[in-house]
């Protein structure tokens, strides 16, 4: 018997107090919408982390 596809979600969110990460994890039954949508975003470039302004340093 086969269940069809499925789709995963994970959230990581990091605890500036204690310096600990929390993990939540969804799983929900994959439409065609959804599976179509999330097959184009996977094909897309990702930017990953923030924008970090860079440092001015005096010339040598």
């Amino acid at each position: 018997e086969e269940d069809g596809p499925f789709l995963v979600r994970a959230k990581f969110r990091k605890n500036q107090e204690d310096n600990t990460w929390t993990a939540n994890k969804l799983v929900y039954k994959a439409d065609d919408a959804a599976v179509e949508f999330y097959r184009t975003k996977a094909a897309q470039s990702r930017r990953r982390g923030r924008g970090h302004k860079r440092k001015i340093r005096p010339a040598k």
